[in-house]
């Protein structure tokens, strides 16, 4: 792993699983703050035509902070219901 990176893992749920093709995946994140949005989207830019919710060690995250070392990235559809 290259110093400044942080490995994670990151699961993909519902549709968005489906459309990708991937339920999990280890990945690693670069240094510093990270729109987690724009991070995904170039990562898979099939998503950039869905609405997602990201969260982080289970906590809703849009940004990652620059020191933050997660454990798991949740990657989420809207969800429906009431």
């Amino acid at each position: 792993m290259e110093s400044g990176t942080r490995k994670v893992n990151v699961t993909y749920y519902g549709m968005l699983a489906e459309r990708l093709s991937i339920e999990t995946e280890v990945i690693e994140l670069p240094a510093g703050a990270l729109d987690l949005r724009d991070f995904f989207v170039q990562k898979h830019p099939d998503l950039a035509k869905y609405t997602f919710s990201t969260a982080v060690d289970l906590e809703y995250m849009e940004t990652l902070p620059e020191r933050a070392q997660p454990n798991k990235i949740d990657i989420m559809p809207p969800f429906a219901g009431g």
